[in-house]
């Protein structure tokens, strides 16, 4: 990762990179949707007018896999870190810190040791003047964490995950909402790899957050044989659709936001899963090329394994969500789910009360 702090003219953040190998052969070059490029006119990345930041040592290597919940990227990034020389710290911006949050915090596969909220708190605690928000200072203590976390494995590779509702932990005292995270200006700046893992499938995977929400289980292991709760629930169609609807606009405003980074892998989750759960052992490949990692064979099969759920297990009103939808920018997306339902009259589960969404006065 290049190193310091550049002064210069500003530049568009959503400007096409010129770096015809990400372009060509990663998709760092792909177009953003219209709406991210209506923005790109008058909103600025100003990833080369950044104030001076203390450097981290030269020798770190660091790669980010960004995303959405419910996109694969545990079992992707737990994958990748049983490689030669790679350190996969999870989600560092995780809401649990450790024991003292939950104690049962390995359920998160986090590590409390590289927690970002952790180590900031000790920094604020020996350094009071830096907790101030300012643009320099939130970058300083970035670059200080940095540094904690390369003196933990120094020389290996660095994986961090990032979900895009927690990409803001950066943001100075002022920072637009259709602005770059200053997160991501960084690591562009730093020319830190982003793998940005993508779930086309909106309606699997707004099904996917909610049960997981709803039972309070995120994740399961490939050996783990407990039996999986299938209890009947009712899911608000409109929030469903809600939920489909803000995918869609994080999905495209991070798109955009990546537009000029100059080192960008974009992949769909459905192209990284076989049907089977396995990875697709090409495009895993290209991955572990695109991240400089040692050339070895990567894993085949994730060590944690996909919920164990057809789409709508445990979903009584499956025909009342689909019909809602098929009458959005979603029927292409529900006629594809009706061709693979092979018992359209499925009806409601008899003595069903639990519900998802918002509730609505009669």
């Amino acid at each position: 990762m290049a190193r310091g702090c550049r002064a210069g003219p500003s530049r568009l953040f959503f400007e096409v990179s010129g770096r015809e190998h990400a372009k060509s052969r990663f998709g760092g070059g792909r177009s953003a949707s219209a709406w991210a490029r209506s923005l790109g006119s008058f909103v600025q990345h100003r990833e080369d007018d950044l104030p001076w930041c203390p450097p981290v040592p030269n020798s770190m290597r660091a790669a980010v896999i960004l995303s959405k919940q419910r996109s694969g990227t545990t079992a992707l990034r737990m994958a990748l870190g049983t490689m030669p020389g790679v350190r996969d710290w999870g989600e560092v911006f995780h809401h649990v810190r450790g024991p003292q949050d939950d104690p049962n915090y390995e359920r998160f596969h986090i590590h409390p040791e590289a927690g970002f909220f952790t180590f900031r708190e000790a920094l604020f605690r020996q350094s009071p003047e830096v907790s101030f928000p300012t643009e320099a200072h939130q970058l300083e203590v970035w670059q200080r964490y940095l540094s904690m976390v390369e003196s933990l494995a120094p020389q290996a590779l660095h994986l961090f995950d990032i979900k895009y509702n927690s990409a803001h932990h950066l943001d100075p005292i002022y920072h637009s909402q259709f602005e770059a995270p200053l997160l991501l200006t960084a690591l562009a700046r730093d020319g830190c790899p982003v793998v940005h893992l993508v779930r086309r499938d909106l309606l699997a995977q707004a099904l996917s957050l909610l049960r997981a929400q709803r039972t309070d289980v995120w994740h399961r292991a490939a050996r783990d044989t407990a039996p999986v709760d299938r209890a009947e629930m009712v899911v608000d169609p409109e929030y469903v659709f809600w939920t489909m609807e803000v995918a869609r606009w994080e999905i495209e405003r991070q798109t955009g936001y990546l537009q000029s980074h100059p080192r960008v892998m974009s992949l769909d989750y459905e192209s990284l899963y076989r049907n089977d759960g396995s990875f697709a052992p090409d495009v895993l490949g290209v991955m572990v090329e695109f991240l400089g990692m040692t050339p070895v064979s990567p894993p085949v099969r994730p060590p944690m394994a996909r919920m164990p759920h057809r789409l709508f297990d445990g979903v009584s009103n499956r025909d009342a969500i689909l019909e809602y939808l098929a009458s959005t920018r979603y029927a292409d997306l529900v006629a594809a789910h009706r061709s693979q339902i092979p018992d359209r009259g499925m009806p409601p589960a008899e003595g069903a009360t639990d519900s998802l969404g918002p509730r609505h006065s009669s």
